[in-house]
């Protein structure tokens, strides 16, 4: 280091080395810079502290984390599985999706349906208020869906046969009890119950094929079918429960699956049987049991609907559920075979 005083250069350095590499050498005779009480040049020579000459602390640079990607949450995978009708076979299998919010029902929420078919692909958009299917010989021949103004006959690749028109002009306010029954079908012909217009909650039938109505009747066509009565159940349960659960008591005690045996004593007592699920509701978030008795991650579950008029809903191996952000088909065992997003936009 090098110190300028009087105009005369002095080398001020600790260390030898550091005088040699700096380019100074001692003068003969010279006093040292750090002794305080020899004058250079005349003027009193000022102290240079120890302390002075350490470098300056280096402080590290603090190290920056990228922060991590944030992604939005995607539906769990699954690989599609087809779904052809219980023992082989085309079919179609009927999709549901919401409009509105939680906050408009029942009012302004109307439950809007479409179709998929046996190999999961997406043939009819969610445009129906209501669909059934026509059973013969155990394994449906054709399709029903119920729009504004018309209920369209469907062949089993999604196609539109027939056109009947009806007078519906949609859900009067939102009500769910607006719908499409077909109570009774052959190859040809349908007996349908729709659920407004003139012919309200009266059976009309319809040719299928010509789309012509053929007449009314206030009597009850429907077949008695064999889910609709209470199996047996054990001593200690006194209540049926749908599907294949049993209860010791209507709002009270614990559930039993009558093929498992497994018990369950959910939070909620408002509980049903759907085929193997049990569904709890009643509080902010239903429960869904598995045949085992385990809670899943289901919002609920039930067998498609569709098919309930013609005695073929309790065979089929395939629930509709929700599971948060996602909705479709799973089996007893809760294997995905198809699967949608809930949040979608609707045709038309």
């Amino acid at each position: 280091m090098r110190l300028r005083t009087g105009g005369a250069l002095v080398c001020v350095a600790g260390l030898a080395v550091a005088l040699a590499l700096a380019g100074c050498a001692p003068r003969p005779g010279a006093p040292k810079a750090t002794d305080a009480s020899v004058p250079a040049s005349g003027a009193p020579a000022t102290s240079v502290s120890p302390t002075a000459m350490t470098s300056p602390a280096v402080t590290a640079s603090p190290v920056v984390t990228t922060s991590p990607v944030v992604t939005a949450s995607q539906p769990s995978p699954y690989t599609p599985r087809p779904m052809p009708w219980p023992g082989g076979g085309d079919t179609l299998w009927p999709t549901e999706t919401i409009s509105g919010t939680a906050a408009d029902w029942p009012a302004a929420q109307t439950v809007y349906r479409g179709f998929i078919d046996a190999q999961g692909r997406v043939v009819v958009p969610p445009i129906y208020v209501d669909v059934s299917a026509c059973i013969n010989g155990g394994r449906p021949t054709s399709f029903l869906g119920l729009r504004e103004g018309a209920v369209d006959v469907l062949g089993l690749d999604g196609h539109v046969a027939t056109t009947i028109p009806v007078t519906y002009s949609g859900p009067p306010d939102g009500s769910p009890l607006a719908g499409l029954w077909a109570i009774s079908c052959d190859r040809r012909t349908a007996i349908l119950q729709i659920g407004s217009g003139p012919d309200a909650w009266t059976y009309v039938r319809y040719d299928l094929t010509t789309g012509a109505k053929l007449g009314t009747t206030s009597e009850d066509p429907r077949p008695t079918c064999p889910d609709s009565t209470a199996p047996a159940i054990p001593d200690d349960y006194s209540r049926w429960d749908g599907g294949r659960w049993a209860s010791s008591g209507a709002t009270t005690g614990a559930h039993i699956n009558l093929d498992t045996g497994a018990i369950v004593d959910p939070p909620l007592r408002d509980c049903l049987g759907s085929g193997d699920y049990l569904v709890c509701e009643g509080g902010v978030l239903p429960f869904v049991y598995d045949r085992t008795g385990a809670l899943t991650a289901f919002g609920s579950a039930a067998r498609p609907l569709a098919f309930s008029a013609g005695c073929a809903m309790a065979a089929l191996p395939y629930y509709w559920v929700t599971a948060g952000p996602v909705q479709g088909y799973v089996d007893a065992a809760g294997t995905w075979y198809y699967q949608e997003s809930r949040y979608q936009a609707l045709a038309g």
